[in-house]
């Protein structure tokens, strides 16, 4: 690097020190390789490449808890790994199998089985997602996890056990049924749906 790349190096050090502190091993680089340049002396003509690879080195060792969105004005600079690199860091990231929240229902007791393993659970693990088996099927993934939603929909919405009932006087408006089993049915179909 040339004495003339000092300005672009002590911008990037100003940000690196902004976004990952002086204590990251990216600011002390930088620092040491801008100490470097102002001992060369009298500027040469520099070649975009060298600040170039200057960016590619920083984002190639940068790692993900570090703010790297002021990056995204030089994406014209950098290579495609270290632009692949930044944009796998700004993604968040996926969570492990273990964080599910796991249900083994019995098809015979769909509903009061779903409501002990959803209506006792936290919203925020919830979140995270759910992980569904039937018992007795070996079957598991994303088709298991929808089908046990629309037989839970079916289940409540069954016309045995109507969530609402319709006014006697105007069939055209409905009301919740005051019933103590529907009403938890209601919670629960309201935990559901949030």
């Amino acid at each position: 690097m040339h004495l003339h790349c000092a300005p672009i190096v002590l911008t990037l050090c100003k940000m690196l020190v902004a976004s990952v502190g002086r204590k990251d091993r990216l600011y002390v680089g930088c620092r040491s390789t801008l100490a470097r340049l102002l001992k060369l002396g009298p500027p040469d003509l520099v070649h975009w490449t060298s600040q170039r690879r200057l960016l590619n080195v920083i984002l190639r060792n940068a790692r993900r808890d570090h703010n790297l969105r002021w990056f995204l004005k030089y994406k014209d600079v950098i290579d495609f790994e270290a632009r692949r690199n930044l944009v796998l860091m700004m993604l968040p990231e996926v969570k492990e199998e273990d964080e599910l929240h796991e249900m083994l229902i019995d098809r015979s007791r769909l509903l009061p089985e779903s409501f002990d393993y959803i209506g006792q659970v936290d919203a925020t693990e919830l979140q995270g997602g759910l992980f569904m088996e039937f018992k007795d099927e070996e079957a598991t993934g994303p088709g298991v996890l929808r089908e046990w939603f629309c037989l839970l929909c079916q289940a409540i919405f069954n016309c045995d056990n109507p969530l609402f009932l319709p006014c006697p006087r105007d069939h055209r408006r409905f009301f919740p049924n005051p019933g103590e089993f529907i009403s938890i049915l209601f919670t629960f179909a309201v935990v559901l749906v949030l």
